[in-house]
């Protein structure tokens, strides 16, 4: 039994990558079973990013009458019938629908578990937040394993039941460990023109384009695997697991290593190791080292998220949620571009051309991490030179 709301705030992380994993690796089934095209999806997926982008904005709004806790608690079953609605499409519209139902609810969720997550890191004064995603990571690698090969052998829905478990269990221990904070809506800037908007899109802008880059590696990494080896279909999932679980080895020790190093450091050789990995998968190698190239990508993708949530945050303390609602949705934007331009170009130039975008943004988001933490350190010195 779970006895702090840190270890309740961990299993909401964990059942949000199970929920994500479990619908990721029964991918290449449901579009066996739809008949989707991959001009479809790719315009899907960007469709689904903008409501997401919606929904992040709503969610923030939320946060300035309802508690992070109540709204986990409200989000997370919700979360489990939309996942079970997702393996049961059976058109590319019903696909379309049930992405989109998903998405948005996973983009709310994502803003309070973080938020939340947040202000226990700064009440144990210790950093614990890598653990955190490292739980994401591991969740949904073990899953997105277990849902491809769930998918092939039974079928696409028992893809789906170890994520609507830990939905459901994470709601019951959110209500019994997780304390109730007062509403933000009477506290910090009272409207949008009075929060730091410039350093809110550039920490969002360097978020955007590293979720890129791992959207499209989890979303496209089973169809690689597919496309190299059909006959292990039922193992297409391993892309998304190695990916996962070698990210949240990472994560694992990422607080430690965040504490040694420091975060400049951790987060500019995990992207370049990420970007060695997207550049190894555009020449389209053979399934072993791809599998080994989508390792490495999850490995250098593993900083970023731990390093600037915490930092969005920081920004605006009395108002997190909207602070980060803002933020998310910047980083969203980026979604909702590019998969329809990514799913277009697929379609003239295959599968290789998604990793070679992301072997571009992926540099991109170096250079914003390092001006986003730049941003950071200068509000530790204002500060610390305050009176």
């Amino acid at each position: 039994m779970l006895t702090s709301p840190r270890a309740a705030i961990l299993l909401v992380f964990a059942a949000f990558g199970a929920v994500v994993g479990g619908h990721l690796g029964a991918i290449p089934v449901i579009m066996q079973n739809t008949g989707m095209t991959d001009l479809f999806f790719g315009q899907a997926q960007s469709i689904t990013m903008l409501m997401a982008l919606v929904a992040m904005l709503f969610g923030g709004y939320l946060g300035r009458y309802f508690d992070h806790r109540s709204i986990l608690i409200a989000l997370l079953p919700l979360n489990a019938a939309a996942l079970i609605f997702a393996l049961l499409v059976q058109s590319p519209g019903a696909y379309l629908l049930s992405i989109i139902l998903i998405a948005s609810l996973l983009s709310m969720a994502d803003i309070h578990m973080n938020a939340e997550g947040a202000i226990i890191e700064e009440e144990l004064k210790r950093p614990i937040y890598a653990m955190y995603h490292a739980s994401v990571s591991a969740a949904m690698a073990v899953t997105a394993i277990l849902s491809s090969i769930l998918s092939v052998t039974i079928g696409p829905l028992a893809s789906g039941v170890v994520g609507v478990v830990m939905c459901l269990w994470a709601m019951w221990e959110v209500a019994r460990l997780v304390k109730r904070r007062p509403p933000q809506a009477h506290e910090g800037p009272k409207n949008f023109a009075a929060l730091p908007m410039g350093k809110l899109i550039t920490a969002g802008s360097a978020v955007g384009l590293a979720g890129v880059c791992e959207l499209l590696a989890v979303i496209y990494a089973g169809q690689l695997l597919v496309q190299l080896e059909p006959a292990l279909a039922a193992y297409s999932g391993l892309g998304v697991a190695f990916f996962g679980a070698c990210m949240a080895l990472v994560r694992f020790f990422g607080d430690r290593l965040r504490q040694s190093f420091g975060d400049k450091l951790c987060c500019a050789a995990s992207l370049s190791l990420a970007s060695a990995g997207f550049l190894t998968l555009s020449f389209s190698p053979n399934f072993a080292l791809s599998v080994i190239a989508f390792a490495g990508v999850g490995l250098g993708m593993a900083f970023v998220s731990p390093v600037l949530f915490p930092l969005i945050g920081r920004l605006v303390p009395a108002q997190r949620s909207t602070a980060m609602g803002i933020a998310f949705a910047v980083s969203n934007g980026y979604r909702f571009v590019t998969p329809a331009i990514v799913g277009l170009l697929v379609t003239w130039y295959g599968l290789s051309i998604v990793f070679a975008v992301c072997f571009v943004f992926c540099l991109g988001a170096l250079l914003l991490a390092h001006m986003s933490l730049n941003i950071g350190q200068t509000e530790k010195g204002a500060v610390a030179a305050a009176p």
